[in-house]
Order: structure tokens, then C-alpha cells, then sequence
């Protein structure tokens, strides 16, 4: 079978050679015709544009037999040996009698296809019999192999002292083997997988680390382990095999490795404490980038959607991937897998965020943070996961978006503190709010008592691992009315007056008052400046009040309010957008056109405002223009 999949592999190499060469040349030729109009010039070069399968397809059905002779030259000599070794191996697989005829197909069971295999044969030998005087003794002797095995699997099966059900099973199919010869060459082509001599060497690299990862899955894991399961799988993740082939990858069950590598590390224990969170970071980090690769790897993934889920509260206080994360990349940007949720699954998440709701995260309190009563870190991460499925490749998925907004109003710790019901202070004090902590350090941090432990053993965390409390609880109201602005049903529904379209459209509007949304578009943002001796001060962005918190404000001020009138319109403008174009306009300098203040604010206006003022451009007829 391995003989036969490398032979057919060869054979393909030298035909997609000669193909090639052919293409080349009568591409040569096409755009040496000058006389040919422009449409006749892309009906003729369609072929050249096409995906590689379209072009083999449109190879051998388009062209007659002549023009392959013309187009195809020697490849034709190929073809006829490909084609003759299949008939061979059908006639080396084919039982008929001489004078019996076909009989129409119809769809049996394979133990029936068995038993009348076994029929046939017996038949032939009953044929082939002669009187023992004249026949001679060497015919009696099998021609081939396959006659032995038949031979001796049928005058076992009329034999009585076979009374075993596995060497039964075992006989006949080893008989339906000597008969199957093309459906296994089917079955085992889709688990081959053929690279060029250049991808040798990484390939090989690439199987030693997973054979490394396997190998240690069976050891007990300790530090060591961990640092050499790290590196297996970073070394993976640099290898150019990974990005280039991920059907290989999918092939060689990386994910199931990885996968069988993280559940092993959390076990099964009512335990959530990580016994080494820097190896399941890495493996989640793994598992994200085997999902972006390719739609394929996603759907492998979301095979084990389930299982993220459960464990999705895990290290959502930790910097770098989660379980949650690979949740969500077995689900971005396909459409497919969105519409494959199911309602428990969607409920789950929300259960997990409405517990984000109630408790601070254990992780950062016992880091020293404030306890706040809730957590805006892990729930903003739920809120990205219901993002993803609710909003696909630029469209809202409407089945996903109902169910989602159904689910949040019942349980209204998900919206946090501020929209809580009537005991909610409203979404512009709460960003205020967390404006205030950002610029407090003692609010915003690990208090006093851990600082003086970190004087005393010089343990100070980098900066990408600290959380800022202030700018975690913006980022989560920001990715909460960006989820809202996403579930609100499309405009056209609205327009045919559907009625739980304009029902949800009803609920939206009364969680976020519209005063609220112009407030925070409003409200300033930091600058960089220089300081007194000439040196770019910057504003942390990880830190502080961003505008990608406004363009959330502005798409759920665009897809549930919309702007209607002038007033509104002119309004908005004046106290929300203009400042920030008067804002990056300052920026279009030399020393701060390349901060990242000025790049998300740039950002922030092409991607938000300006959309939504093109759409409004009817709005400003009869306006007159004055200096800003």
C-alpha cells in the first residue's frame, strides 16, 4: 500500500511538472498575441487565475484528446500508464464467470458483499475442478499469492473446527483485503501528505519536536519537563512547515498532542490551581495560531469546544493565552462554526461571565491587588468570545445575536456594576471612574504592602504582566457596548417593522441612555507631550483611556440609535469628533506622528468616525461652513 500511494505521488509530481511547463508556455504565447481585446484576454488567462484543482479540472475536461496531444505532449504517455495500471489493478481484483452477467447494483451490507464474494469463489474453484487423471499436478498449486490466501480462507470457512468470532472476522478481512486493493489506495490518499526536497529539513525538525512532546507526555512532569515542553512547542510554532502546510499539521495530530499536553497538566480535579501556567500559556498560544492557519484547523478545534468552555475560567488573570482564547479561535471569522453553536454553549459563557460579576479574581488578590467585588479582566474576555459569535466577518449573525441578548437580560450581573439595574451609577460615571483610578497608582495597582515586598526581594513584575485596574474596567464597559452595538438586529429588520427586531432594539436602547454614549465620545483624551528636557513623554495606553474605547461608544450609537437629524448630527461633531480630528492633527508631526496615541487615534477616526459621517453626509445639505 505504501509502494502504491508514493508511486501515484511520483506520478503526480511528474504530471503537475509537466503541466506546468505547459501552462508556461501557452501563457507565453497568449501574451504575445497583441491583437486579442481585453475581454478575449481575460476569458483566455481565466484558466491561469484559477485555483490549482480548477485548473486541473479544466486540464482534462475542457480539452479534447487531440488538443491534449497538442497542449500535453509526452504527459499523454503518463496518462496511458496510470490508466492501464488501473485497469490492471481491477482486473487483479475482479471475480466474474464466464457467461454470467452483471447484475444490476444495489446497496448491501458488507457482511452480504462478504458472503457473495465467498460464493463466487467457491464457484470458480468448483469450475477450475477436473478429474484428478487429467489434470496435472502443478496446476493444483497456486499462481499467485492472492489465489493462496483466497484459496485457504475459503477451505477454512467450510471447515467445522474454526469456531473463534475475532479469527473469523479476522479471515474475511483478509479475504475482502485481496479484493479492496483501489478502496484502500481511496482510503489511505487522503492521510498522505507529499512535500517538496526544500521543506525536508524542516520537516524533520518539525517531527523530532513532536516526537518529543509525545515522549515526555509519559514522564513525570517537573521543571525540566516544562522548560523542554516549552521549547518543543516554540520551536514548532517558528518553523516555516507550520504556517505553510497547515493540512500537515492537522495530518500529524498536533493539536490532539497539545491538547492531551494541556488536560494533562490541569487534570480533571475540582482543583483549578496551575500546577505550570507558563506550559499551558504556550500551549494555548499554539492551539490559537493552529486555528488561524487555516478554516479546517478551526473545525478540528471546535471539536472540542466543550472542554474549552469548562475550563475557560482558568488563568484568566494571567497574561498570554487561555482555554477561553482557543475557544475563541476555533470560532472567529466562520460563519459555518458560528451558526454550529448551540444555545448551552453560548449559555455557559454567560454563566461564567455573570460569576465575573460577582467576584474579584482570586488571582489578583492574592498578587495584592484592590478587591474590587467583581472582574472586569476575565469578563471582558467572555464578552470577546460572545463578540466572535455573534459577529461574523463583518455581519451580525442573527440567530446567535438573539439568543445572546436573551441571556444577558436575564442575568444582569453580566453588565457589571454600572448597568446593574437601578443600583447602577450609569456608563458615564463608570468611565469616569475608571479614569480616576487609572491615574491613581494606589487604586490602580498592587497596594503599599506588596510594593514594600518587592523593595525588599527586588521583585518587580514587567510591565506586560501588570494589570491596570482602571483600564481593565474601561476595557470591559467598552467590550460590553461593543457586544450590544454587534447583537443590534440590521437595519432592514427595522424596517419591515419585525417585531422582535424592534423588541431588542427597545431592550438595547434602554440599558445605554443616549446621553451617556455622547458623554463618553467626548471626553478628552491624553496626549503625548515632551517634557522639560526635550525627551517624548508617552501615555501608557495599557493604562489609560484609549480611543478604541470610543469606537465601541460609536458603533452602538451608530447600529441601535443611529443619527437621524442635523441637530444631533452637528452636535455630535461639535463636542465629540471635532476635538478629536483637532487632536490627531496636532499629532501630524515629525516627533509624535509616530506614538501610539497618534496611530490609535488615526485609527480610531478612518475606522469609526469617518464611516459614520460619510453615512450621515445627507444630514449636512443646507449646513453652511464656518472656520474651525
Amino acid at each position: 500500500l505504501q509502494h502504491r500511494v508514493e508511486s501515484l505521488a511520483a506520478f503526480a509530481e511528474r504530471y503537475v511538472d509537466k503541466l506546468q511547463a505547459n501552462q508556461r508556455s501557452r501563457y507565453g504565447l497568449l501574451m504575445k498575441a497583441f491583437s486579442m481585446t481585453a475581454a478575449e484576454t481575460a476569458r483566455r488567462t481565466r484558466e491561469f487565475r484559477s485555483p490549482p484543482q480548477e485548473q486541473d479540472f479544466r486540464t482534462l475536461t475542457l480539452y479534447s484528446i487531440g488538443a491534449i496531444y497538442v497542449y500535453m505532449g509526452i504527459w499523454v504517455d503518463g496518462y496511458k500508464q496510470i490508466n492501464e495500471w488501473e485497469w490492471e489493478l481491477m482486473d487483479r481484483r475482479r471475480i466474474q464467470l464466464d457467461g454470467e452477467e452483471e447484475e444490476p447494483e444495489e446497496e448491501t451490507t458488507l457482511g452480504s458483499r462478504l458472503m457473495s464474494l465467498l460464493e463466487k469463489v467457491r464457484l470458480v474453484k468448483k469450475e477450475e475442478e477436473k478429474p484428478e487423471e487429467e489434470r496435472p499436478a502443478e496446476e493444483s498449486k497456486p499462481r499467485s499469492l492472492q489465489e493462496l490466501v483466497s484459496h485457504m480462507v475459503v477451505r477454512w470457512a467450510q471447515e467445522d473446527f474454526v469456531q473463534s468470532p475475532e479469527l473469523v472476522r479476522a479471515m474475511f478481512s483478509l479475504l475482502h483485503r485481496q479484493y479492496d486493493g483501489l478502496g484502500e489506495l481511496l482510503r489511505a490518499l487522503p492521510r498522505a501528505y507529499t512535500i517538496s526536497p526544500s521543506s525536508v529539513e524542516d520537516t524533520m525538525s518539525l517531527l523530532e519536536c513532536l516526537g518529543q512532546i509525545r515522549s515526555l507526555l509519559i514522564v513525570q512532569m517537573g521543571p525540566q519537563e516544562e522548560n523542554l515542553m516549552i521549547q518543543s512547542i516554540g520551536n514548532i510554532m517558528n518553523n516555516k512547515v507550520f504556517y505553510q502546510h497547515p493540512n500537515l499539521m492537522r495530518a500529524l495530530g498536533m493539536h490532539e498532542t497539545v491538547m492531551e499536553v494541556m488536560v494533562n497538566v490541569l487534570g480533571g480535579g475540582e482543583s483549578k490551581e496551575i500546577r505550570f501556567p507558563k506550559m499551558v500559556t504556550s500551549c494555548c498560544r499554539f492551539l490559537c495560531y493552529f486555528c488561524r492557519i487555516s478554516r479546517q484547523n478551526q473545525r478540528s478545534m471546535f471539536d472540542h469546544l466543550s472542554y474549552l468552555l469548562e475550563n475557560s475560567g482558568i488563568g484568566l488573570g494571567m497574561q498570554g493565552s487561555t482555554p477561553l482564547d482557543v475557544a475563541a479561535a476555533s470560532v472567529i471569522d466562520n460563519n459555518e462554526l458560528a451558526l454550529a453553536l448551540q444555545e448551552q454553549d453560548l449559555e455557559k459563557v454567560v454563566s461564567y461571565l455573570a460569576g465575573c460579576g460577582l467576584q474579584s479574581c482570586p488571582m489578583l488578590v492574592a498578587k495584592g491587588y484592590p478587591d474590587i467585588g467583581w472582574n472586569p479582566c476575565g469578563g471582558e474576555r467572555y464578552l470577546d468570545f460572545l463578540r466572535f459569535a455573534v459577529f461574523v466577518n463583518g455581519e451580525s449573525v442573527e440567530e446567535n445575536a438573539n439568543v445572546v441578548v436573551r441571556l444577558l437580560i436575564r442575568k444582569p450581573e453580566c453588565f457589571g456594576p454600572a448597568l446593574r439595574g437601578e443600583g447602577g451609577s450609569g456608563l458615564l460615571a463608570a468611565i469616569e471612574e475608571a479614569i480616576r483610578i487609572s491615574e491613581d497608582p494606589a487604586r490602580d495597582g498592587p497596594g503599599i504592602r506588596r510594593d514594600r515586598r518587592r523593595e525588599h526581594f527586588g521583585e518587580e513584575p514587567p510591565e506586560e504582566n501588570r494589570v491596570h485596574l482602571g483600564h481593565a474596567i474601561m476595557s470591559f464597559y467598552a467590550a460590553l457596548i461593543d457586544l450590544l452595538g454587534r447583537c443590534a438586529p440590521e437595519m432592514h429588520l427595522i424596517q419591515a417593522c419585525k417585531g422582535e427586531a424592534l423588541r431588542i432594539r427597545a431592550i438595547l436602547r434602554s440599558l445605554v441612555p443616549l446621553e451617556d454614549l455622547v458623554g463618553i465620545i467626548s471626553l478628552p483624551l491624553q496626549m503625548p507631550t515632551l517634557g522639560k528636557d526635550g525627551a517624548l513623554v508617552q501615555p501608557k495606553m495599557s493604562a489609560s483611556f484609549v480611543p478604541d474605547h470610543k469606537a465601541s461608544m460609536v458603533l452602538f450609537l451608530d447600529r441601535v440609535y443611529g443619527i437621524e437629524n442635523q441637530d444631533f448630527l452637528l452636535h455630535v461633531l461639535d463636542v465629540g469628533f471635532l476635538p478629536d480630528m483637532r487632536a490627531a492633527a496636532s499629532l501630524d508631526t515629525a516627533t509624535f506622528s509616530t506614538t501610539e496615541m497618534a496611530l490609535a487615534l488615526n485609527r480610531y477616526l478612518c475606522l469609526a468616525v469617518l464611516p459614520l459621517i460619510t453615512k450621515c453626509a445627507p444630514l449636512f445639505a443646507g449646513t453652511e461652513h464656518r472656520a474651525i
